[in-house]
């Protein structure tokens, strides 16, 4: 079968189906004219990462519990119990390994997932950190009623978002970052920045030297030789060229109140920058 029929059987979209082929988890025929041509068999793996995505479980988890379920015994005794939600994962996990299941649980559950975990989860690996690892700290809300329409216009657009050209080590590259980078990490950098903007007089005043020592840094070959910053570059050329800004800011203002409203403050910010300039 194509991979439209692959993605309405599984409810995946296709650069996550695309990622788990990457991955090696499936193995579609690939036909003469370039067409993938997906097995039962395919479709019956994709659903079941699918469901161990949805319970939280990582990919290295997924390769562990497909090759072997016994593996879902030890992943289960390993897992952290931090919350209600997580305590409701693991029930879960517990019952498959008895070939049981709950539809009507696994739905409850995703919708207690936040923005973050539900569209990386969608979009996996380095496509994932790629659209949205910049969005993280105001993601971390619920997604509401009222905003699901946007929410699967930002899911379409980006699904048919021209896949960005990267080599196989600039993808690896990107995981790496993302695994190396505690979310302790992310947090305090995002957290830095959004005070900056929030309080932008405050933050310039304090922060000239090293303003200025930035933009020095900018226009140094260390910088611009940098392997991050080449990918960064790259993607942020390929997203413009793509209209990415153009439709996925305002969605996400949309789906996200404490972006709508650091974004409108950056705004603000730019301003005064560039009057400062």
């Amino acid at each position: 079968m194509l991979q439209n029929e692959v993605k309405k059987l599984t409810g995946l979209t296709r650069k996550a189906i695309e990622y788990y082929e990457e991955k090696l988890l499936i193995n579609p025929i690939r036909k003469d004219n370039n067409y993938r041509e997906y097995s039962m068999e395919d479709v019956k793996t994709l659903k079941k990462i699918s469901v161990y995505r949805k319970l939280g479980c990582s990919l290295d988890e997924i390769k562990e519990i497909i090759n072997d379920k016994g593996k879902l015994a030890s992943i289960i005794r390993n897992r952290e119990i931090k919350n209600d939600l997580e305590i409701e994962k693991v029930e879960i996990l517990k019952n498959l390994m008895n070939d049981e299941f709950d539809f009507k649980k696994l739905e409850l559950i995703e919708n207690k997932e936040t923005l973050y975990f539900k569209l990386t989860r969608i979009f996996p690996g380095y496509v994932g950190q790629l659209f949205f690892i910049s969005y993280k700290p105001f993601l971390n809300e619920i997604l509401k009623d009222e905003d699901k329409q946007y929410y699967h216009e930002l899911i379409d657009f980006l699904d048919n978002f021209p896949t960005i050209d990267l080599s196989d080590y600039e993808k690896e590259l990107i995981d790496n970052i993302s695994k190396s980078i505690s979310i302790f990490d992310i947090e305090k950098i995002s957290d830095e920045k959004i005070n900056a903007i929030m309080d932008y007089d405050k933050w310039i005043n304090n922060n000239e030297e090293n303003i200025s020592n930035y933009i020095k840094f900018k226009e140094s070959e260390e910088y611009l030789n940098n392997p991050v910053i080449i990918i960064l570059e790259k993607v942020k050329k390929h997203m413009e060229d793509n209209k990415y800004y153009e439709i996925v800011i305002p969605l996400i203002r949309k789906i996200s109140k404490s972006y709508d409203e650091y974004y409108k403050q950056m705004l603000k910010a730019n301003k005064k920058l560039m009057e400062n300039m």
